[in-house]
């Protein structure tokens, strides 16, 4: 009996001891079509690449209607990772090639993903005119290279309603690795006008559901921007149950590395795993917590000024509130917010509140020249890693950072940088 109790006793110990280490939660996905409770984003083709990759998979094709003018075909990958990778294996692109693709993706390749083996991952898609002057185009489908077998399709407008858009989405057969399985899936794209072109946009999203202290949430799961099948990237929007029919707003979504704020519990997006189906997050302490998102502590850098004269870092503002601003001389929007931001530097209360300018993509000679000329007397770094560390996909980008190193405020617009910080300020007092 002893020998018993004591092996239930360590039985349990072992279970507490499991549970207290393993914070990584494996949520269940349910792929629907349509753009959820997401803003749905459009994306210009790339008609008749001439690059390789695609090159290899449009001299394939066949049976486009005789009627046609101007025609063009377009690939759009659905799998970007695996399609490299059977196309490097497949001696389309040399090693260097493939090499040269992982660093400008900053990929490393894992193996037990991947398929030696040619799959579908990928679709076509026709673009040309009818006999009517008509803009028009095709899905292959069912996959079969051919477009002999499939339909004419009138794109809607890119301004149309979503229900609209929704009556004309386009579903097709393609093919997946899951838990080490080439399986046959299906993926919905939509594909509007814009102008005198079209644009594609895809247009599933994934939905699960967690329970946090007796209260549950759901969480709808896009890829980001609905660029991509593949969840590479992807953005959460959480909503109690029973809360439907909205849209959140495209900065509040929760990206990869952002944290969800689940009652009392912390969860860190870790991303979705399509191989196995899941979302993961991970639970993480309410103490400390690094993300680009209000309400968690701002990422930790430490870099030299643009003159090269100083370091700085994010430690050197505590006890102050601190305004980062994105930017590149590049960017228009960002030139044309510079007069509004000296007014604010001239304005604001230098004892309460500093700015620091983020430079990204720009050579260090002309962005020194460039600083000088337009008599910005801010600090200012150049760093593209800094710009990564933020997760920047957009310019002009803002933080406004509070004097304990939390994000208060994000994309505070320029022209009313003086008023707006004083407000934000005063409501923390």
């Amino acid at each position: 009996m002893k020998k018993k109790l004591f092996g239930l006793i360590s039985l349990i110990f072992s279970l507490v001891s499991i549970n207290a280490q393993t914070s990584i939660i494996k949520l269940p996905l349910t792929i629907k079509k349509g753009f959820g409770n997401f803003e749905h984003f459009f994306f210009g083709f790339r008609w008749d690449d001439t690059s390789k990759l695609k090159r290899n998979v449009i001299s394939k094709i066949t049976g486009a209607p005789e009627t046609l003018k101007n025609i063009k075909y377009a690939v759009i990958f659905l799998e970007p990772y695996q399609f490299f990778y059977q196309s490097y294996i497949a001696k389309v692109i040399t090693l260097d090639e493939f090499k040269r693709l992982q660093k400008d993706l900053n990929w490393t390749p894992n193996l037990k993903r991947l398929v030696k083996q040619n799959i579908d991952c990928y679709v076509t898609v026709l673009s040309s005119i009818n006999s009517t002057d008509e803009q028009i185009y095709m899905v292959d489908k069912n996959h079969n290279y051919s477009f002999k077998d499939e339909e004419i399709l009138i794109p809607v407008d890119s301004k149309a309603s979503e229900n609209e858009l929704l009556n004309n989405l386009v579903t097709f057969k393609y093919q997946r690795n899951l838990n080490n399985n080439i399986v046959t899936d299906s993926a919905t794209i939509s594909i509007v006008k814009t102008g005198d072109g079209l644009n594609y946009g895809m247009a599933e999203y994934a939905t699960t559901k967690i329970s946090v202290a007796g209260k549950k949430y759901n969480l709808q799961i896009c890829p980001l921007l609905f660029l991509s099948r593949s969840f590479i990237k992807s953005e959460i929007s959480v909503t109690e149950s029973g809360k439907t029919d909205f849209k959140v707003d495209p900065s509040n979504t929760i990206k990869d590395g952002d944290y969800l704020h689940l009652g009392n519990q912390i969860y860190k997006h870790l991303g979705v795993d399509l191989f196995s189906n899941t979302l993961k997050l991970k639970k993480v302490n309410a103490t400390e917590y690094y993300s680009p998102q209000v309400g968690s502590y701002a990422p930790l850098f430490k870099e030299y000024s643009i003159d090269k004269k100083s370091l700085i870092s994010t430690g050197q503002y505590k006890g102050k509130y601190l305004f980062i601003d994105f930017w590149g001389t590049w960017c228009k929007p960002c030139v044309a917010d510079i007069d509004y931001l000296k007014n604010g530097f001239s304005n604001i209360d230098s004892n309460r509140i500093e700015m620091l300018g983020i430079m990204s993509s720009d050579k260090l000679d002309y962005a020194q020249q460039f600083v000088k000329f337009r008599g910005i007397k801010w600090n200012q770094i150049l760093s593209d890693r800094i710009t990564n560390l933020y997760s920047i996909i957009s310019f002009p980008t803002n933080f406004l950072i509070d004097p304990h190193g939390k994000i208060i405020a994000k994309n505070i617009r320029p022209e009313f940088i003086v008023e707006e910080i004083n407000k934000i300020i005063n409501s923390q007092d």
